[in-house]
């Protein structure tokens, strides 16, 4: 970043898209240079919001990303990065940013591996016995998971595979991509390749596909990994645990069309 003006940074975060891994990144990414105080993470173990919002797993809501952008204008010398999940990014708010020159970005996904992803995240939890209660990421009935597609536990634990993609393609409020996606400065589906590109663009920083070390704090030095058992949406349509009538459904959802413009465009990412 020598003789760049440092980059403001603003994620929106559409869950089961890698975006654990990117905030968890420029976490330790900040804490390592330096740049804490400049650190916008309610849900990071180590920043000034620690104590404020991590307890009660919250975003920030309007008026606190307003005072965000208020304050980093004082801070021109710092690079800064904010964190919001999709839901939680309202059309004003982002216009905020980008009015303010924040660069915006996110990941995208595609819709049927994003539904597939859900089901067996909850399914692990439902049935992974040795993990002690207190040691889950988020109560299983919280709006991140069994409230946001509408289904309760006690019929989600019933349902196949494709019952449930079937579902929740049909719950609107499921945030594959934000509605104001084409205005983003980035957005791609999530690799290392599209990472590191993102990354070297914005903070010309050479990504080795690990979270930068930081002595002591828990998630140093870690590789992106699928933890749900997930195969993905493709091998299961082929396996016919999702059905035809299902797939069609996803096709023609405005999600998975928005998704297919941005890995068409994503294809020419590295010709920039």
């Amino acid at each position: 970043m020598e003789n760049q003006t440092p980059p403001k940074l603003a994620f929106i975060h559409t869950p089961k898209t890698a975006g654990t891994f990117v905030r968890v990144f420029f976490d330790n990414l900040f804490i390592k240079e330096g740049w804490q105080n400049s650190l916008h993470d309610p849900f990071c173990e180590f920043s000034p919001y620690k104590e404020n919002y991590k307890k009660r797993g919250r975003d920030f809501d309007k008026n606190q990303l307003k005072k965000i952008i208020e304050t980093e204008k004082s801070n021109e010398l710092t690079p800064a990065f904010v964190h919001n999940h999709a839901a939680n990014w309202s059309a004003e708010s982002f216009w905020d940013f980008k009015n303010n020159k924040w660069i915006t970005f996110s990941f995208a996904r595609d819709l049927g591996d994003i539904l597939c992803s859900y089901y067996f995240y909850l399914n692990k939890f439902i049935n992974d016995d040795s993990l002690p209660e207190d040691s889950k990421p988020m109560p299983l009935t919280d709006h991140w998971n069994f409230n946001v597609i509408g289904i309760p536990r006690s019929a989600f634990e019933k349902l196949t595979l494709d019952e449930f993609v079937s579902i929740a393609v049909r719950r609107k409020n499921i945030r594959a991509m934000p509605t104001f996606y084409k205005a983003l400065d980035f957005i791609s589906p999530y690799s290392t390749e599209n990472f590191a590109f993102f990354l070297k663009k914005y903070l010309d920083y050479d990504f080795d596909g690990k979270v930068p070390h930081v002595e002591g704090h828990q998630d140093s030095g870690k590789e992106k990994v699928l933890v749900s058992g997930n195969k993905g949406y493709e091998y299961y349509c082929e396996s016919g645990e999702i059905s035809k009538a299902t797939q069609k459904r996803i096709a023609g959802d405005w999600r998975q069309k928005g998704f297919k413009r941005i890995f068409e465009k994503s294809k020419h990412l590295f010709d920039q």
